[in-house]
């Protein structure tokens, strides 16, 4: 995981990609897709694909440190202190704290959740 934190903090998506089963699930935060257009459940590497790209148009990330992380069986828990600026958006920073809970196996990510504040992340982008 910490691995993968550095990976994103350079937004470098290719290697969180390949650290993924074909099969994943990958669950985004939030229940609507409002400004950040990134909620949803995402299947397989297409989906993943399909969700990062959204993400590389959106943010380019300059922080991605791990606060916490902890792990038991096939499950690992990370917190993490985010920020990213928003892309043709001039200088401005979205700054978020979030927590990710992966299902592994075989070294691959099986299953991702993202858990963040969406009111706050959404509220800094639109102010912007």
């Amino acid at each position: 995981m910490r691995r993968l934190a550095k990976a994103v903090e350079k937004s470098d998506f290719q290697t969180l990609i390949a650290a993924v089963d074909d099969n994943v699930v990958w669950h985004t935060g939030g229940r609507q897709p409002g400004v950040v257009g990134l909620a949803g459940t995402y299947t397989s590497r297409a989906g993943l694909l399909e969700v990062t790209a959204k993400l590389a148009t959106l943010l380019s990330f300059c922080r991605f440190e791990p606060k916490e992380i902890v792990a038991d069986g096939e499950v690992v828990w990370g917190w993490f202190d985010a920020a990213a600026s928003l892309i043709g958006r001039g200088p401005q920073l979205v700054q978020f704290e979030i927590a990710l809970r992966w299902r592994v196996r075989d070294g691959k990510i099986l299953e991702h959740k993202a858990f963040y504040d969406t009111a706050y992340v959404t509220a800094q982008i639109a102010s912007g």
